[in-house]
């Protein structure tokens, strides 16, 4: 196999969670008198650190009140998540890594304790040897656990694969300096994708021929 280790993101990689957070954004927005934003917007402009994506939508980037629309989001987040379904495929190449004998993980720009629930709710623990998050909710990425996530596990960093669903995954890859797989059905569009890698994938089954 030319990988001994996958570091899989959650959110919009695993987990279908795309829509949840472009209807708890818009509640936000109308909350402060802004305009909606539809799904292809969300795709293609969705960025972290969130505050400045938040910047570019009008809305509060610091202080006080960044801190409360941060709590509110993740707030509302959590009464919801248990409608976001498991990305198609899913399971089932968790399931054929794990019968490969390759090692899995998560690493997540999400708060820890919620990640640890949300993989628990969707009864995916098993599978990872390793979960990561932060430990907060400003939703700033996840550069700063991610080097101890990466010493963490047991492999070289060629034997490494990150598969990730936005530009912030491929610049936590590229700052590990492990390879990167994009998934186009995540919290960016492809073509957003595409500027930085052309690793980019439409379906989670292709990477059966990614990782052989």
């Amino acid at each position: 196999m030319k990988y001994q280790h996958i570091v899989w993101d959650w959110n919009g990689t695993l987990v279908d969670d795309a829509e949840l957070c472009v209807v708890i954004l818009n509640q936000i927005l109308n909350d402060y008198g802004k305009m909606p934003v539809d799904r292809a917007f969300y795709l293609d402009n969705f960025s972290f650190p969130v505050c400045e994506y938040y910047k570019s939508l009008g809305l509060p980037s610091c202080g006080p009140e960044y801190q409360e629309i941060s709590q509110r989001f993740i707030e509302e987040y959590r009464k919801k998540h248990h409608i976001c379904k498991l990305q198609k495929s899913s399971v089932k190449m968790l399931s054929y890594i794990k019968g490969c004998g390759i090692s899995q993980s998560v690493l997540s720009a999400g708060n820890i304790a919620d990640v640890l629930d949300f993989v628990e709710y969707h009864k995916l623990s098993d599978f990872f040897t390793i979960i990561s998050g932060v430990y907060h909710t400003n939703a700033t990425g996840k550069s700063d656990v991610a080097h101890k996530h990466l010493n963490q596990i047991q492999a070289c960093t060629s034997e490494i694969l990150l598969i990730g669903d936005t530009l912030h995954d491929f610049e936590i890859a590229t700052d590990l300096k492990v390879d990167c797989v994009l998934y186009s059905k995540g919290h960016n569009s492809k073509n957003r994708l595409l500027e930085a890698s052309n690793s980019v994938i439409n379906d989670l089954e292709e990477l059966v021929g990614l990782i052989d």
